[in-house]
């Protein structure tokens, strides 16, 4: 079982970037609409964070076993944004009867309080206004159309749980919102920090992810709770400390191919958010430097791990073979496979999105020198091994 190895007084302290945010705002150069715009999302964000606090503390007055909800073994899909992390998510947690998961409502609904609100009011609505629910999910399907087709999202998707930080203001994913690059820097390597601050984050993080496991107890017990989060890589060194039986998966794609496709997705969310050429030329910049420091912080830290610790998934075979691949890691850590998750795993689940254009995007695209990024990447790989695994050797069930 994953004991914490720390816990932080409760209630969670903000850190000093929220009380930065609102002096960074008010002094840049934008219009006072788009400053109000992300004033907007600063008060927003404290809100809903405010609540769920107080919601966590709610919890433990009207269900005090709320806590002793235990985390057993659970698995980290870390690694480089758009190298299968998305894909081979929504294939594990296609086994239903072995893994929970966080989708996007329930991210923002962090409480047991919360989410049981949320249950009540969908069923009420279902039994009293069915078609308002079914206008309401045809509402959502339709935003957001440029960045859904490059990455999965809505409220019943799952989703990348390091956005129940987001509204702590302890994720690097604060810079979608907020172009102050320099400033939110401190967040990207969250190993970096002083102990206290990663007590402070994770006690909160490992409460959210009881409540979870509590919430969907209700449906089975003995769940394994699956995270997937890009931006854990940074955070390897604390999550063992928290969660000293985890289990890591490592979807490694050549930077080359993924850095592209990475700065093509979060300019589209750039976008969203106003940022303009040069904040989005500098955001790019801290992107780039950060993927290639995670390509080889992941291998230094995977390779201290026993072998039955981690497994690492090669983008290519992968996707030309996904359900081979899910066989195979389910091999490695001597996991079970139900039969009726391999029969949905060879007929019904996900594949590659085949209408996402396949012309290979270069970094030229985007501004910057493609060589001049590959010697970087020579010369950090000659100080750094890399993980010999995936064990994917041929399984006769995928023939």
């Amino acid at each position: 079982m994953s004991e914490p190895q720390g816990r932080h007084p409760w209630p969670f302290p903000m850190p000093h970037i929220w009380r930065q945010i609102p002096g960074l705002v008010w002094n840049d150069h934008r219009s006072a609409s788009q400053k109000v715009r992300r004033f907007g999302i600063f008060i927003g964000l404290t809100l809903g964070g405010a609540l769920g606090r107080v919601c966590l503390l709610l919890d433990k007055l009207f269900d005090r076993e709320c806590d002793r909800v235990e985390i057993r073994e659970p698995v980290f899909i870390v690694g480089n944004a758009r190298s299968g992390t998305t894909l081979l998510h929504r294939l594990l947690t296609g086994d239903e009867e072995r893994f929970v998961t966080f989708k996007g409502w329930e991210l923002f609904c962090p409480s047991l309080l919360q989410k049981r609100a949320v249950r009540f009011a969908v069923e009420a609505l279902r039994y009293v206004s069915p078609k308002l629910l079914e206008r309401m999910a045809e509402w959502e399907a339709r935003q957001m159309p440029d960045l859904k087709r490059l990455n999965p999202l809505g409220i019943n998707e799952t989703q990348e749980d390091e956005l129940l930080l987001i509204q702590y203001f302890a994720t690097p994913g604060l810079a979608v919102a907020f172009p102050y690059m320099q400033e939110l820097n401190e967040l990207e390597y969250f190993d970096d920090l002083p102990s206290e601050h990663q007590d402070a984050v994770l006690s909160l993080y490992r409460e959210c992810v009881t409540r979870q496991l509590a919430f969907h107890d209700e449906r089975r017990e003995g769940l394994t709770f699956l995270s997937k989060n890009p931006a854990f890589v940074g955070k390897l060194r604390a999550l063992l400390e928290q969660f000293p039986d985890a289990r890591f998966i490592y979807p490694r794609r050549d930077p080359l191919e993924s850095l592209p496709s990475i700065l093509a997705m979060l300019r589209e969310a750039w976008k969203l958010t106003n940022f303009d050429e040069r904040e989005m030329e500098l955001a790019s910049q801290a992107v780039i430097d950060g993927c290639i420091k995670d390509y080889f912080y992941a291998t230094e830290v995977l390779e201290e791990l026993p072998a039955d610790r981690f497994a690492v998934v090669e983008f290519e075979a992968f996707t030309a073979d996904p359900a081979r691949t899910v066989r195979g890691i389910y091999r490695h850590f001597g996991w079970t496979l139900d039969e009726d998750y391999g029969r949905w795993l060879t007929e019904a689940a996900p594949k590659p999105d085949s209408s996402i254009p396949t012309r290979r995007r270069r970094l030229e695209d985007f501004g910057f020198d493609e060589d001049v990024i590959a010697a970087r990447i020579a010369s950090a790989a000659s100080n750094a091994g890399a993980p010999t695994q995936p064990n994917q050797e041929p399984d006769p069930t995928t023939r």
